[in-house]
């Protein structure tokens, strides 16, 4: 197993390592077929990540264990990887990392990042969130058709309050995103999607608990 090798991205040069160390067992993906994955598909993906502070969501020992969360960039990060400092309702602070081109990609998948979990907001205004993003995770106990259930009852939702275009207006539009009037303050963004989630839940005849986000700037 190679311990690392060097790949130019864009004129960056990223140090994988263990490139040959497999991230999905069963179909026998690596972390290099992996980083070449996104490399492919680099501009879709960057359109989603690019300029927002992210968390490091790292599976360290491949898929079929737990992910470690990472708040904090490493301090001996590439100087092509930004960060921005956020704000907690605790008092606690944490500068997460900003990927601006396909080398950050790359570096957050050799991270050990399968997939990527950026913030709703832009690094240069962390108070004014200018998406509102509708993440629908599948987990043990729900089956996919609840997924798919709540996907259209929370793209209803979304289309009667004029936060997306209904289906069908424009197929290259961007799903699930607040910017019809420019950004909106935190506090706004943050009840707009506890109404839309109690609304769907309604809608669905189920109860919902809403989690406190914990996130002040």
């Amino acid at each position: 197993m190679a311990a690392s090798l060097s790949l130019n991205v864009g004129g960056e040069q990223l140090v994988v390592t263990h490139p040959d160390k497999v991230v999905f067992p069963e179909a026998g993906v690596t972390k290099l077929d992996l980083i070449q994955y996104y490399l492919a598909v680099a501009d879709g993906a960057l359109r989603g990540v690019a300029d927002r502070p992210m968390i490091l969501k790292r599976f360290v020992k491949g898929i079929t264990e737990e992910a470690v969360f990472q708040k904090r960039a490493p301090q001996n990060r590439p100087a092509f990887v930004d960060v921005a400092e956020l704000k907690y309702a605790s008092g606690t602070s944490a500068k997460e990392a900003v990927i601006r081109d396909a080398a950050g990609l790359a570096w957050a998948i050799n991270m050990g990042c399968v997939d990527l979990n950026p913030h709703p907001v832009r690094a240069d205004d962390l108070a004014h969130p200018d998406e509102l993003r509708v993440d629908l995770d599948p987990m043990p106990g729900v089956q996919w058709q609840q997924i798919v259930d709540v996907a259209f009852v929370a793209r209803e939702v979304l289309e009667e309050h004029g936060l997306i275009e209904p289906a069908g207006h424009d197929e290259r539009r961007r799903p699930y995103q607040l910017t019809a009037a420019g950004r909106a303050e935190l506090t706004t963004a943050v009840n707009s999607l506890g109404a839309i989630a109690a609304e769907g839940a309604r809608r669905l005849g189920i109860a919902l608990q809403l989690p406190n986000p914990g996130w002040a700037q």
